[in-house]
């Protein structure tokens, strides 16, 4: 409908013949009807009472057994299906235009009944969606109706087509040649996660989670650790370092606890002039430390009940001598952000045991408190031998047994595989 002043101008009916999905939604297949004086009526009563200005598509579900109709919606915005009334005799664009412009619209009194329409990239997505549901158990005979639908109103010189025009093809083909293109891709990528191994898809998604830059990053960081021509975890502090930064993703867990645990090493053996930080790469400044975090840190004997987040400064990067990222993605970052900074930046299993070969500390925010305590144990001996091997004396301090040998080595921690 087209409402101005309160009466309305110009209306068009049509009837959804096929839907997208099949179970309710926009039309793929549509025919011009007459208007329905009842529907017609409840319409123009309820765009009066609301005052509305402009177009309105008003939505009925009609019960075809005793005509019954339920109101679904009513929007305020040209159609999906606004090209069938336009081959059907109503330019309702045109006559909202001229409204606009101070102009007097003229509208004819008919218009076209039982044009048939048909929007074929919606159809060709609504006949793939019901070839890959019947598969898992509608059986043959859907496929085959879905395949012999799409093929007849297609061919049918009778349905016109929602985009295509002779004399105007290139809409019509870009959307087709982009339905195509969409819908190879996903069947690609579910065929891959069917066929391809468990690993394989991690690694996938895990290069997809970066963006631009970070991609290239990340494959030279793997394609150089795999040919071993670099291995982060032999990686070591500089001589002389007294400015350190822990690095994750929102510094209410992993960082956070660095930093204290380092805070408490550094007090005992005297050394204040080493300054020691934390910060978060995506943080949410001023943000308290995680609850699991609070209990876990504390069976470690640091409190982090004082810990506000803070977010990861470029002056923050330019001040440091070292910088430890706990995992892939916070190492990635950091250096598309900073390039330069590459010789100071370290993972922090560089100072993980020896037994333990994963390159990252996982991040155990959508993990439980046990995960937690399982994290911050990693990374309470990764500050214990970092401080010993800044410091020599600290070795008496802990005692032999409960320090461990540093170096480089591929291997399993926990329940979960991981590739140095």
């Amino acid at each position: 409908m087209l409402i101005h002043g309160g009466e309305c101008l110009a209306c068009f009916q049509h009837r959804r013949l096929k839907e997208h999905p099949p179970s309710g939604g926009v039309a793929v297949v549509a025919i011009a009807e007459a208007p329905d004086k009842a529907l017609v009526g409840a319409s123009r009563k309820l765009l009066r009472a609301l005052e509305w200005e402009g177009v309105a598509m008003v939505e009925f579900r009609q019960n075809p057994a005793d005509g019954t109709a339920v109101l679904m919606e009513v929007n305020g915005r040209f159609w999906g299906t606004t090209s069938l009334p336009l081959q059907a005799g109503l330019q309702f664009p045109v006559y909202q235009w001229r409204l606009l412009h101070g102009q007097e619209p003229k509208i004819p009194e008919r218009y076209a009944v039982g044009i048939r329409w048909r929007w074929t990239a919606g159809y060709l997505e609504r006949t793939h969606r019901l070839l890959m549901s019947s598969a898992g158990g509608s059986g043959q005979d859907s496929r085959w109706k879905a395949m012999a639908d799409l093929l007849v109103d297609c061919l049918n010189p009778a349905v016109r087509d929602a985009i295509w025009s002779f004399s105007d093809p290139i809409p019509g083909l870009k959307e087709m040649a982009s339905t195509v293109k969409g819908l190879l891709k996903a069947d690609g990528k579910a065929l891959f996660k069917r066929l391809a191994p468990a690993r394989l898809i991690q690694k996938v998604e895990k290069f997809r989670s970066f963006r631009g830059a970070e991609r290239a990053i990340y494959l030279k960081f793997k394609l150089l650790n795999s040919l071993g021509l670099a291995n982060e975890r032999r990686r070591r502090v500089r001589p002389g370092a007294h400015s350190f930064v822990f690095v994750c993703h929102g510094n209410i867990m992993r960082s956070a606890l660095c930093e204290a645990l380092f805070r408490k090493e550094l007090a005992a053996l005297g050394q204040s002039h080493i300054r020691v930080i934390s910060a978060g790469l995506h943080a949410q400044a001023g943000r308290a430390a995680d609850a699991r975090a609070l209990v876990a840190a504390e069976e470690l004997g640091v409190s982090l009940g004082q810990h506000r987040a803070w977010l990861l400064t470029p002056e923050m990067i330019h001040e440091a001598d070292t910088i430890f990222a706990m995992d892939l993605k916070n190492l990635v970052e950091i250096l598309a952000g900073y390039p330069s900074a590459r010789p100071k930046v370290l993972m922090m299993s560089c100072y993980a045991d020896s037994s333990d070969r994963n390159l990252e500390v996982e991040d155990p925010y959508f993990g439980d408190l046990e995960q937690t305590r399982c994290c911050f144990r990693v990374l309470s001996t990764c500050i214990r031998n970092l401080t010993v091997s800044l410091f020599p004396s600290a070795r008496a301090q802990h005692g032999n047994d409960s320090l461990c040998e540093v170096y480089a080595s591929p291997g399993v921690h926990g329940n979960k595989s991981y590739e140095a």
